[in-house]
């Protein structure tokens, strides 16, 4: 992918190793430019996350109790939220491996973002989706609800009606899956202040992508016109020789 996307931004091998953080971010962000689709996404990307870890936190444990058992019941309760202890929502189950995989990701493209992220939004998405799993019946229908909804507010109101461009999934589905979570936090990181040199660089790739894409759109639309040109000839004289014949 980011071979790929590289050539597609103009940028050599060496430079791709050296901006691997840039060029993920920049691949993101090139579908995501008007406000009101970064406001949904802002908001419906951590939902989508939180409605996948609903269902993958049903699979329970896939460590043994007895080996974090003893240090999660330690912890103590939150009324109103954990009566019984926080720690037993702390179980190491589907939603808590996902977490781990993406916060490992993140950190390996920026330690402090990703770590941060972690305990942002991985560690809370993961207790939650928990302990909603735990305590709500038929759960995974409500989940499934906000699944159906985040996509259809993304998809339809925030890229065909805002954007004019498909989601990042169509070109692709991989990286917009590891990408999405981690470019809406750097979105609001970035929005506070951090990184600014960071910012600067992200949005230089994404209006080299932006301009190429246009290039290409434009290129496309001259080769149709190009088409039905030639097929408008083509059937002139068809029908100049048909007339001719008769």
């Amino acid at each position: 992918f980011l071979q790929r996307a590289a050539a597609e931004m103009g940028l050599s091998r060496e430079e791709v190793k050296e901006k691997k953080l840039q060029v993920n971010l920049a691949f993101y962000g090139g579908f995501h430019r008007h406000p009101i689709n970064k406001l949904i996404h802002g908001i419906f990307v951590p939902a989508i996350a939180w409605s996948v870890c609903v269902w993958l936190a049903m699979t329970g444990p896939m460590i043994p109790p007895p080996l974090y058992e003893p240090f999660v019941q330690k912890l103590p309760a939150i009324p109103g939220i954990a009566p019984l202890g926080i720690g037993n929502y702390m179980v190491p189950n589907g939603a808590f491996m996902a977490m781990l995989i993406y916060s490992n990701y993140y950190m390996g493209l920026q330690f402090e973002a990703g770590f941060s992220w972690s305990f942002a939004i991985g560690v809370p998405i993961w207790l939650t989706a928990t302990a909603f799993a735990t305590n709500v019946p038929n759960a995974s229908y409500y989940a499934l609800a906000l699944f159906v909804l985040s996509w259809y507010l993304q998809v339809h109101i925030g890229h065909h009606i805002y954007e004019k461009r498909w989601p990042a999934l169509m070109d692709n589905l991989t990286q917009a899956f590891l990408t999405a979570p981690f470019f809406v936090w750097f979105e609001m990181l970035f929005a506070l202040g951090f990184w600014p040199e960071l910012r600067k660089a992200v949005e230089a790739l994404i209006e080299k992508d932006i301009e190429l894409w246009q290039a290409r759109l434009q290129k496309r639309a001259e080769l149709e016109k190009e088409k039905q040109a030639a097929e408008a000839a083509g059937d002139s004289s068809d029908a100049k020789a048909s007339k001719k014949d008769s």
